[in-house]
């Protein structure tokens, strides 16, 4: 598929914000094909325990796995960025692969979660604490890169309707 005419509606921001519950949600809404977070396959494949070095395979298994789809639209739970963001918090630095694999993002909306949802316990979470700070991580990247986002916040049902009619429009 020519990657150029694609359209990706993203599902980002900190954990446990209800990312995969949205993206589940819109893609059965709207009949979009939804492309999982990759990392916690990995995770749940290979265990909780990883490395920095672990970061640059899950970037390169994610955008293989979404460009398995044929389909000029999908919606996506979380994307390239997520690993800049997350290298960078967890390590205080970010590999070249990772960089390079960020810089040709084009076509998509991000839909941003910011954390005023209960935190629920998941082995594979790590920042309960710290969820306010990774938003403003997330929000100032997209803003500093001219990226299009829509921040989500309130309850699921809100979420829900705000994001639904975000899409509808994005996809029309």
């Amino acid at each position: 598929m020519d990657q150029s005419q694609a359209k990706y509606l993203v599902l980002t921001g900190p954990e446990s914000t209800g990312k995969t519950t949205l993206s589940n949600f819109l893609s059965l809404s709207l009949g979009i094909e939804w492309v999982p977070e990759y990392s916690r396959i990995y995770l749940e494949k290979h265990g909780p325990n990883y490395v920095r070095e672990d970061l640059n395979q899950m970037i390169c298994e994610s955008i293989i796995e979404r460009n398995k789809r044929c389909s000029t639209k999908l919606i996506l739970d979380t994307d390239e960025i997520t690993y800049q963001l997350w290298s960078d918090i967890k390590y205080n630095s970010t590999s070249d692969l990772i960089v390079e694999k960020c810089k040709p993002i084009q076509n998509r909306l991000y839909l941003l979660s910011f954390p005023d949802l209960p935190w629920e316990n998941d082995p594979l979470r790590e920042n309960p604490e710290d969820r306010i700070e990774i938003f403003s991580k997330y929000e100032s990247y997209l803003f500093n890169k001219g990226f299009d986002y829509f921040i989500l916040c309130g309850s699921r049902e809100v979420r829900e309707m705000t994001a639904l009619k975000i899409a509808k429009e994005y996809f029309k």
